[in-house]
């Protein structure tokens, strides 16, 4: 089939992923919301809430309590889902359930990419409204005190959601380029790639820039018997730009690069895959 994408087809993929994950959806759901009602109730109980009425809690401001249990539920799930985004790509057992899905290459790994990814971050989002809501409606009568309801809308819950999509895409790679043990895999790799990628940048600083903090550190010595106050002030300034420099060009990377080159290559190796066990 080519590799083209076609509205209809990928709804048909989409609906067929849902049907199939339903079950497992609604049980980690309601697994979830079983353990965030045991935290909700420990905070209510430890003081963390003051009394009134739950509209009287209807704030502007992301409760700590919410901001905190919302991201570790946005993170370690969305992380262990991601990283089952292609099991049956790689099992020889299941593959063919793939291979013959009547949809192209691309339409199959988007769909796995937004279920994982946008889906997943907005689901949670809207689920953990709703049960922080119906929580507080019950701590309201029970206790007679709540925790603020949260608000979907505030930044601070969608700042988690922009980190996620990113570290989504570096798992969804994981995913797609292992065939085992991938979440092991995928962390090990970003362990070993941060470590590599420090050295490096020792190296470029050392290399690039000494000769600049040599000739700083000579005349700092020589004016520290004179006037050494000038020179802090220019070693300031250049660290100052340094810091600067790599903040932006940390940010378009992080941002801007990381997401589409993950997407790209995990989506090459999903074809790469399909090519060698249709073989």
């Amino acid at each position: 089939m080519k590799d083209i994408f076609e509205v209809k087809r990928f709804g048909n993929v989409m609906r067929k992923d849902a049907l199939e994950s339903y079950r497992t959806t609604a049980i980690a759901s309601a697994a979830t919301a079983a353990v965030i009602l045991v935290a909700y109730a420990i905070s209510v109980y430890a003081g963390n809430a003051g009394a009134g009425s739950v509209s009287r809690y209807v704030s502007n401001e992301v409760h700590p309590f919410h901001l905190s249990i919302f991201s570790l539920i946005l993170f370690l799930g969305g992380i262990v889902v991601t990283s089952r985004a292609f099991v049956d790509v790689h099992s020889r057992v299941k593959n063919h359930d793939w291979l013959l899905m009547p949809a192209s290459t691309l339409e199959k790994f988007v769909e796995r990419l937004l279920a994982t990814g946008i889906i997943y971050a907005l689901g949670t989002l809207v689920g953990y409204f709703l049960v922080s809501t119906l929580f507080a409606g019950i701590a309201s009568l029970v206790a007679g005190n709540s925790l603020p309801v949260v608000n979907p809308f505030h930044a601070d819950l969608w700042m988690p959601i922009a980190h996620y999509l990113v570290a989504h895409s570096v798992f969804l790679l994981g995913a797609a380029y292992f065939r085992k043990n991938n979440l092991l895999k995928t962390v090990l790799t970003l362990v070993l790639l941060g470590i590599g990628l420090s050295i490096f940048t020792a190296l470029v600083v050392r290399i690039v820039y000494w000769n600049s903090f040599r000739e700083l550190f000579i005349e700092e010595r020589i004016n520290y018997v004179f006037d050494g106050i000038a020179l802090s002030s220019r070693f300031g300034v250049f660290v100052d730009r340094l810091g600067k420099g790599f903040s932006i060009a940390g940010s378009v990377v992080y941002w801007g690069v990381i997401a589409p080159l993950c997407w790209t290559v995990a989506y090459l190796r999903i074809g790469e895959t399909e090519v060698k066990d249709g073989i």
